[in-house]
């Protein structure tokens, strides 16, 4: 996947796995230019110019099997491989409005490793329901792509931020990008702004989110999945999945489908549905092994850049003998960014 900055936030402290890369830390990487010189002893022993000679002769077929393993390669494999240039101008001021404005204003996400949110009820006009009511903010991940293939490069940020319907936090995927404005003076400013498609937490027993990006020759994709499980207050399973891409001024939705229910037995239409709507924006092999749970498939050359989990950490007997919400055990969250 073309990329001119990657930065991830891992903030539990155990080995991250998932969707786009498997690091373990904050911040920014590159990748280093490999650079080959010549020994210096060899130069000196006149060995230099025989081993120069040799290692000519040999690199032709090395050459010829390198050129094979290109053609080989996906879309996205190549343009990773071949991401060596310098960085734009652009990219020199997204990053520094990450570093001087983005950072000190929002912060990264920092959860220590089996954070703990006690489930709380929250009460309707007619029923009740439990809810983790996580309040954490901060950022999850920046990366700086051209998103839109433009020509110009953006920045997208993936944050925990306040939920605006409920008491707790929500991610949101948010887009920056260079704009001049009419005094001829370039600045950087958000252009658009993506909500996630479940609140954290809107399930009572577990849930789970994963969003990943994919490249294409148009734009990148933005895919993110989610699910959750009900067994408190209701029973019954949510799933959910969303394709969209930046097409320069907003983020516009090719995929939106969810399924909710206890019993999914009659979702073959739906599903179907949904499946053609994933082939209409080439997630093929994602269509052709869907189901109602709504899981996207690694073969269609994702990166997943954010995953997270939280389940009810212990049993819930007591819980059902005494229908006291105190004896539920809190959910244990779990989170990843940059998954493999």
């Amino acid at each position: 996947m073309k990329k001119k900055k990657l930065a991830t936030v891992l903030a539990l402290s155990f080995t991250a796995v998932m969707l786009l890369l498997g690091t373990t830390g904050c911040g920014s990487e590159k990748k280093a230019v490999e650079e080959t010189t010549l020994d210096a002893a060899e130069v000196n022993n006149g060995q230099s110019a025989a081993k120069e000679t040799e290692e000519t002769a040999s690199a032709e077929p090395q050459e010829a099997e390198a050129a094979e393993k290109v053609t080989n390669m996906s879309e996205t494999e190549q343009s990773e491989a071949s991401k060596q240039e310098e960085p734009t101008e652009a990219d020199k001021m997204l990053e520094t409005y990450y570093e001087e404005v983005l950072l000190p204003e929002q912060g990264l996400i920092e959860l220590p490793s089996g954070y703990e949110v006690p489930i709380k009820e929250k009460h309707f006009e007619n029923y009740t329901i439990g809810e983790t009511f996580l309040q954490e903010k901060g950022i999850c991940y920046h990366a700086v792509w051209d998103y839109d293939k433009d020509g110009q490069e953006e920045m997208l940020v993936l944050a925990l931020d306040d939920d605006e319907d409920y008491e707790r936090s929500k991610l949101y995927a948010r887009m920056y990008e260079v704009e001049t404005d009419g005094t001829g003076e370039e600045k950087v400013v958000l252009s658009a702004e993506l909500e996630s498609l479940l609140g954290w937490m809107e399930c009572d027993t577990s849930q789970s989110m994963e969003v990943f990006l994919r490249e294409t020759k148009d734009w990148f994709y933005l895919a993110e999945e989610a699910r959750g499980i009900n067994s408190i207050y209701a029973d019954g399973a949510t799933y959910a999945i969303r394709v969209a891409h930046y097409d320069g001024t907003d983020f516009a939705v090719d995929v939106a489908k969810q399924l909710s229910g206890s019993d999914f037995s009659d979702v073959d239409e739906a599903v179907a549905e949904t499946e053609q709507l994933l082939r209409n924006v080439t997630f093929d092999h994602t269509a052709d092994n869907l189901t109602y749970e709504y899981r996207f498939d690694k073969n269609d050359d994702l990166l997943s850049v954010f995953y997270m989990t939280g389940e009810v950490n212990g049993s819930l007997d007591t819980y059902y003998q005494t229908g006291n919400i105190s004896d539920v055990p809190p959910f244990l969250i779990r989170l990843f960014a940059g998954r493999e």
